[in-house]
């Protein structure tokens, strides 16, 4: 039987150059030494206690801080629960983490778990999948009398996406949603955040930002995509679509879909189509027309 321990040196770098996460990472370093000192970690690491923009809004003010949430699927050998646990966990400190709740922002206390949910879990023994990450940017206030940063209360919380930058191992770049609705940037060694898209006809109240493909973008409330560079300017990448509130965008094929809605005239009313069951026959299974894009629909 060939000795999985003896694999050439180079033959592991590549295979761990392979996994997209650190937890596969972190099983795959766990099988042995070798494969320990031949495929090294990389991740990268705030430093602990990580703060910026401490702005003095009270006394107690701490300032803005960053924390890292993971979400994982775990699957428990002995669980009647086929699909596993979900779970997400937040790095307030590095080494530190906490259970948080996977449909919310809210910290969950051991008493709220199941009661068949372990309190202690061997990783060698169960299959855990990270699903995906995210930061949050954090306004912290201390509460009286408290010793530790794990104490401190929050003012609000804000989405906030991470990219870290290959051309120093320690420079990264933040893009967030300022509370005016224009995106904010945060480049390592900055003292303050810049504000980008003003004057330039791209600062329309944002909803979302995103990196995909080691690239930075921002949603705004008309559905209009635009990519931001560490330099903070601003590239459009798709028009407003107008027409709804719900779209769906498929990237390369350009699919889209929005929300369908029943207009009743007589009654003037409107309505998702389960408040119309008398419609039911007509409208479901969809109509091809209803389905289709724009350009494909012909109107008489």
């Amino acid at each position: 039987m060939a000795d999985w321990s003896q694999l050439p040196r180079d033959l592991i770098e590549r295979i761990g150059k392979t996994l997209d996460t650190a937890t596969e990472l972190l099983r795959f370093r766990s099988v042995c030494n070798s494969w320990r000192s031949s495929a090294c970690s990389r991740e990268r690491r705030l430093s602990s206690g990580f703060q910026i923009l401490p702005n003095g809004i009270t006394k107690s003010s701490f300032g803005f801080c960053l924390s890292k949430r993971a979400v994982y699927l775990i699957g428990l050998p002995d669980s009647r629960n086929l699909g596993g646990w979900l779970v997400k966990l937040e790095e307030v400190i590095p080494d530190r983490k906490r259970l948080v709740n996977p449909l919310s922002r809210n910290p969950l206390k051991s008493e709220s778990l199941p009661e068949n949910f372990p309190r202690m879990l061997d990783l060698n023994g169960i299959s855990v999948k990270e699903l995906g990450q995210a930061y949050v940017l954090r306004h912290v206030s201390y509460r009286p009398n408290s010793t530790s940063f794990t104490d401190a209360g929050d003012l609000y919380m804000e989405k906030v996406v991470m990219m870290w930058l290959d051309s120093e191992p320690s420079e990264f770049v933040l893009l967030t949603i300022h509370l005016s609705g224009k995106l904010v940037l945060f480049r390592s060694g900055d003292r303050t955040w810049t504000i980008i898209g003003e004057g330039m006809g791209m600062d329309s109240p944002y909803d979302d930002v995103i990196v995909h493909q080691g690239k930075l973008f921002g949603v705004d409330n008309t559905g209009k995509v635009v990519s931001v560079s560490k330099d903070a300017d601003l590239t459009l990448v798709a028009n407003p679509v107008f027409g709804g509130d719900k779209k769906l965008g498929k990237e390369d094929d350009g699919m889209w879909v929005e929300g369908i809605c029943v207009f009743e005239l007589e009654s003037g009313s409107m309505g998702p189509l389960v408040n119309y069951p008398e419609y039911h026959k007509i409208f479901w299974p969809p109509p091809r027309w209803l389905l289709s894009p724009p350009s494909e629909v012909s109107f008489l």
